[in-house]
């Protein structure tokens, strides 16, 4: 078995102590553990402030950077858990989350929360995929962790 941890470019750095994925390696499969996203420019700045449905397409956009840069696609997502601030409407999010995930959708969690870590994030969104490692995949980290 294989781990590494890495900030996959053209996503936003953590702005705390964790990673935004980790790769675990075993035979001739790889998950991919990608930590909550927010509606977070890769340059830092807040995508969308008020607008659930912009930020939601952000948070879609960095997850398909992340599942691209490791060789997979969202057929491959198997897990979502999804956090939206109370008050929002959740056909808003279901909008744009319907044209990313692939058929069948993966297993899913959706919880309403009274606030994110920030007050102008409406939702966070985190992952779970899984990629044959036959795949070359060379990490295009912005920070290698492991």
């Amino acid at each position: 078995m294989r781990i590494s941890a890495w900030n996959p470019s053209g996503v936003a750095t953590p702005s705390g102590n964790y990673s935004q994925l980790v790769r675990v390696e075993t035979g001739d499969a790889a998950f991919l553990f990608i930590s909550g996203q927010v509606a977070k420019a890769a340059d830092g700045k807040i995508v969308g402030e008020g607008n659930l449905e912009q930020q939601a397409e952000r948070v879609f956009s960095a997850l398909t950077t992340i599942l691209e840069e490791n060789g997979t696609d969202w057929s491959g997502v198997v897990r979502l858990g999804t956090y939206l601030v109370d008050g929002v409407d959740v056909d808003d999010f279901r909008r744009v989350r319907d044209r990313y995930l692939s058929s069948p959708p993966p297993a899913s969690t959706l919880v309403f929360v009274p606030r994110l870590i920030a007050d102008h994030w409406l939702l966070e969104v985190d992952a779970v995929a899984v990629v044959e490692t036959s795949r070359d995949v060379t990490p295009q980290s912005t920070a290698p962790l492991r």
